[in-house]
């Protein structure tokens, strides 16, 4: 069963903190890496969305994981 917890802002840690920005920074790296390595064309343009949506997913994850969640 779906829960509401997505939409929860987490409060995290400062090792969740961490681990967080050890994640976006490898996920930058890819971006770099495709960026300059593709061609101009929509499979790199589609390629780097679903990078950039899989590096949000990959935070959540954490952030649901090990943070507190902050009622609204």
């Amino acid at each position: 069963m779906r829960t509401l917890e997505e939409f929860k802002y987490h409060e995290v840690k400062e090792d969740t903190a961490k681990k967080i920005a050890s994640i976006r920074f490898a996920f930058y790296e890819l971006a770099m890496k495709l960026n300059s390595t593709l061609p101009e064309r929509r499979s790199k343009s589609l390629s780097l969305t679903y990078l950039e949506d899989s590096s949000m997913r990959a935070i959540q994850a954490l952030a649901i994981s090990e943070g507190k969640p902050i009622e609204p």
